[in-house]
């Protein structure tokens, strides 16, 4: 019997095949040691995704805590109804101590300390027991899915070794 646990993306695999009628039992399988717990927050009365002018605002509000030591290096967010990747967000060059995102009908502000966008290699060292808490804000091309006002996603977490380390998150759109 094997009881060494499954890497995070074995686990992730694993769920997507019980998700989709396979024969596994994942109450059964040891989870994965994970070195950091995310926790999405909520945005009260807000949205996630917005249609952006050409593409998807996304504004993803997180507190990730390190259960041991890690860097992180980058955030990547998966899903079906993405058409490309995510790209995060740089400082406004119209406002230059903010993270702006421009919607159809908003100009949303972040301030640099609330966003974690730049929280990677350096500023991303978490020693066991510390924490970020802050907002993901991202772009996309492509547009909303119709008629759905939540959409699911998985956030990928990758460590200064390569190793990415799964979550589900679940956006809101109007």
């Amino acid at each position: 019997m094997n009881t060494k646990a499954p890497s995070p993306k074995q686990w992730q695999l694993l769920h997507r095949l019980q998700a989709a009628g396979c024969p596994v039992d994942c109450a059964r399988i040891a989870p994965p040691d994970y070195p950091l717990r995310v926790t999405q927050l909520a945005r009260e009365g807000l949205d996630n995704v917005y249609s952006l002018p050409g593409g998807i605002g996304i504004i993803l509000p997180l507190r990730i805590v390190a259960s041991s030591a890690v860097t992180i290096c980058d955030f990547r967010l998966r899903a079906r109804w993405l058409q490309d990747s995510v790209s995060w967000v740089a400082r406004c060059s119209e406002h230059e101590r903010s993270y702006c995102l421009q919607t159809a009908t908003h100009h949303l502000n972040f301030d640099p300390g609330a966003v974690l966008n730049r929280r990677t290699w350096h500023t991303g060292n978490l020693r066991r027991g510390s924490y970020l808490q802050g907002f993901l804000v991202g772009t996309t091309a492509g547009v909303l899915p119709e008629g759905e006002s939540v959409l699911e996603a998985t956030l990928l977490i990758e460590d200064l070794y390569g190793t990415e380390y799964p979550y589900s998150v679940r956006l809101t759109t109007n």
